[in-house]
């Protein structure tokens, strides 16, 4: 809204309350009608008060009529979807669209945000107000993130635009826990961690691993004592079956010179 617009805004808005106190103020019987067929009497008696009364009507004249019939042009396109720029060469317009994906990209950057939802407005003056609702993980130093997170917006649309960012605000909607990657810890331990805390079930987790762990290698240690042992009994068994065919030869030679 220009000066010229907002100046008549005033000056009518006060006329009209002026009006309105002095009829409820005759009509109340507050104050006489006599009172102003005086006051316009003693004005049109001096020819000075007379042309300044002139001037004043046409002055206010000249605004009602450029405010009812030449409004400004940028009211011909109230919802102009985004902000017109203009130089030499010609118009750019950033849209709402291109802001928006400028804020994703910044927001897809921070590892600690898991759903954001950005909001921008901007206002007729060009200026721009952007609102983020954030969910942010478990343990994270939220005045951190978010510190970092509005100057990495304004820094980048910055740079991309040239458009300063009056404010961002951040809302922080949801904190969210972390999921449990395990998936053996989740099968095992899913009703303990609502009756138990995290550490207490973290340990009995350890302690059932390190078990079987140590189940797993009595397992392989008998595995090997097996085969040492039926490596023993397959070298006792060739070493006897060695002594039994010496003895065969030496049974057989034997006989042999008894019939010679």
């Amino acid at each position: 809204m220009k000066f010229l617009e907002k100046l008549g805004l005033v000056l009518f808005s006060f006329i009209v309350l002026v009006i309105s106190i002095m009829l409820i103020l005759v009509g109340v019987g507050l104050v006489d009608v006599s009172i102003f067929s005086v006051l316009i009497a003693k004005m049109v008696a001096h020819s000075t008060a007379v042309k300044i009364m002139y001037g004043v009507c046409a002055v206010f004249i000249l605004i009602a009529l450029r405010c009812l019939f030449f409004g400004s042009s940028s009211s011909s396109n109230p919802e102009l979807d985004g902000i017109l720029m203009e130089n030499e060469d010609g118009k750019l317009l950033i849209t709402y669209d291109t802001l928006e994906t400028l804020v994703d990209g910044v927001i897809n950057n921070v590892d600690d945000i898991l759903a954001a939802s950005p909001d921008i407005t901007i206002t007729e003056d060009n200026e721009v107000y952007i609102s983020v609702l954030i969910d942010v993980k478990q343990h994270t130093v939220i005045k951190l993130v978010t510190s970092k997170l509005q100057q990495d917006i304004k820094t980048t649309i910055k740079e991309a635009t040239d458009i300063e960012v009056k404010r961002v605000d951040i809302q922080v909607r949801e904190v969210e826990a972390e999921d449990v990657s395990d998936t053996d810890f989740e099968e095992e331990f899913a009703d303990k961690l609502v009756e138990k805390p995290k550490k207490v079930v973290e340990k009995e987790a350890q302690e059932d691993k390190e078990e079987k762990a140590e189940k797993t290698k009595k397992e392989e240690s008998s595995d090997e004592e097996i085969e040492i042992l039926e490596e023993v009994l397959k070298k006792d068994k060739n070493k006897n079956s060695k002594n039994s065919t010496k003895k065969t030869n030496k049974k057989k030679v034997t006989n042999n010179k008894a019939k010679k």
